[in-house]
């Protein structure tokens, strides 16, 4: 409650609330752990099992490799020929190209990181970076088309229209937000090149390049599938407890109105919190208009358990969490509609 006193309103102290919701939800989840043993062990299990057999062998080889394009100094280079399209689209240097190439070849959070690993090098301003962020988290082809079109709707159609429409909606998320306060200052601050690298001494071997990119990447990829674990337990929590279907309950007839199955919403819902589980439970609906957009919104929001990834690395970079999250509120919205326009074309 606000309190009106000597002329002033005093707001509510947050942080005294946020001390105290943490707490208790952390205190529920080890009450949980005790109560269901059993539940919790198969939480994890599905999360090593999907980190293990899927993330590790699709994401790893990539992030050596980006790791080691960087060592290399091939950003600088590759800034030289993208400056004619990133500077005019976006309001970044061509250096930016080089996340964003990331992002969309190696998927979430890569795109994140490498942007956070640029401005930390002296690569990026702030400003460009918080620009890139509203575009280059994206999901990787392979796991778009090989994991969720092929593997789980059985449809490589299916797949190409799910590429089209995420890919397509972040190119668009970012000429829209770029021009909109995301990237204030357009590329000005001091950017590092190859020459005054080697003027300081700083340019290393290829073997140090190399035992660097692969310890990096390792460490990374642990920090994925720790994460991917940790919401791998708590959807199995929520399941368990049925608060998808209480919430589909509260709002069936709304549901009933625009005739969208519940079953439909507590997929989405599971997509929200993560989202390979959340296209895994979407997969079974079929392949279908309102499914696919459904599937298109949850792989474009990334689902809580990427954006815990991320925010990670945001935070050592000191950027804006905040702005980073609205940004995949409004690609996953973006997306659906073009995968709801676009589905005559692709199946």
């Amino acid at each position: 409650m606000e309190k009106i006193a000597s002329g002033t309103i005093s707001k509510p102290d947050t942080k005294k609330m946020t001390n105290i919701i943490i707490p208790v939800l952390v205190l529920l989840f080890n009450i949980f752990i005790l109560i269901s043993p059993n539940k919790i062990i198969s939480g994890a299990k599905q999360g090593i099992d999907l980190w293990l057999n899927t993330v590790f062998p699709s994401l790893f080889p990539f992030m050596v490799g980006v790791n080691i394009l960087g060592g290399l100094g091939v950003i600088n280079y590759l800034g030289r020929f993208l400056q004619p399209v990133m500077q005019p689209l976006f309001g970044v240097r061509g250096q930016a190209g080089f996340a964003l190439a990331a992002g969309f070849i190696c998927g979430c959070p890569i795109g994140a990181k490498t942007t956070c690993d640029m401005l930390q090098n002296g690569q990026l301003t702030k400003d460009e970076a918080q620009c890139l962020l509203c575009f280059v988290n994206n999901a990787g082809p392979i796991f778009i088309l090989g994991a969720v079109g092929t593997g789980m709707f059985k449809s490589a159609s299916a797949g190409y229209l799910l590429i089209a429409a995420h890919y397509i909606a972040a190119i668009l998320n970012g000429l829209l937000l770029s021009k909109n306060g995301f990237n204030r200052k357009g590329g000005a601050g001091y950017v590092k090149n190859i020459i005054s690298l080697r003027k300081t001494g700083e340019i290393k071997t290829f073997g140090q390049i190399l035992s660097e990119s692969v310890k990096d990447a390792m460490e990374t990829i642990l920090h994925i599938g720790g994460f991917l674990i940790l919401f791998s337990v708590i959807i199995e929590m929520i399941v368990a407890a049925n608060v998808f279907g209480a919430f589909s309950e509260l709002f069936s007839g709304v549901l009933s109105l625009i005739n969208f199955p519940p079953e439909l919403l507590n997929a989405l819902l599971t997509g929200i919190v993560e989202m390979t589980n959340g296209a895994k439970n979407l997969s079974p609906f079929g392949v279908n208009v309102q499914n696919l957009s459904a599937c298109a919104a949850v792989i474009s929001f990334g689902g809580f358990s990427i954006h815990a990834q991320t925010v990670s690395f945001l935070y050592k970079a000191e950027l804006n969490v905040g702005k980073y999250f609205a940004a995949k509120v409004l690609h996953a919205i973006i997306a659906a509609a073009l995968c709801y326009v676009l589905f005559p074309v692709f199946c």
